[in-house]
């Protein structure tokens, strides 16, 4: 499984350059279509393995505090979910020539706003370098709504908006998968 898991990591990375030729993230037509929220992972389906590509330009911040930020995303973000066994990998988004998200790393825990969160009209947020949550679960959470996940009050899962348990879902993959802000490549 790894060594499939690698090639076809290898071959989404691959892929994103040939998508933002193609301009397919807009339907070909970049200048009529765009992505609406911004957001955007790239992610290969091959039966019940998910491998997500998250790229994230990271912007502020000590290296530490960016490697610990990916690294609550491919903890939460890595494992079996119902029937799917999914990879995430966050990667450097700032060489890339496509879509990518980027994220201010502001000092301390919160401020007059609030918990580090995405700005839902761009693919941009303000996370601080200090999480509120245990684990670093803010960042997790974060990264589920650049994978185009909303929040989901009451439910005690990574996508409730106060919750304290990393718990990820077959219905979060499942919504990631149909999410029209992501990229998705199918492998047969």
């Amino acid at each position: 499984m790894v060594k499939q898991t690698t090639l076809a990591l290898l071959a989404l990375a691959a892929s994103i350059s040939s998508h933002q030729a193609n301009a397919s993230y807009a339907k070909g037509n970049p200048l009529t279509y765009v992505d609406p929220s911004g957001k955007v992972a790239y992610v290969n389906v091959s039966g019940n393995n998910i491998t997500i590509v998250l790229p994230i330009v990271f912007q502020g911040g000590t290296w530490d505090q960016q490697q610990a930020m990916a690294g609550a995303i491919t903890d939460a973000w890595n494992g079996q979910f119902g029937q799917y066994n999914v990879q995430t990998t966050v990667v450097n988004g700032s060489t890339l020539t496509t879509p990518v998200n980027t994220i201010q790393i502001d000092p301390g825990q919160s401020d007059a706003l609030g918990l580090s969160r995405v700005y839902g009209d761009a693919m941009s947020g303000k996370w601080f370098a200090k999480p509120t949550r245990t684990c670093g679960l803010d960042y997790a959470h974060e990264a589920g709504h650049l994978m185009g996940l909303g929040d989901h009050p009451g439910t005690n899962q990574i996508m409730d908006d106060i919750t304290t348990t990393p718990t990820v879902t077959g219905d979060d993959i499942t919504s990631i998968i149909n999410s029209p802000v992501n990229i998705i490549t199918h492998e047969h």
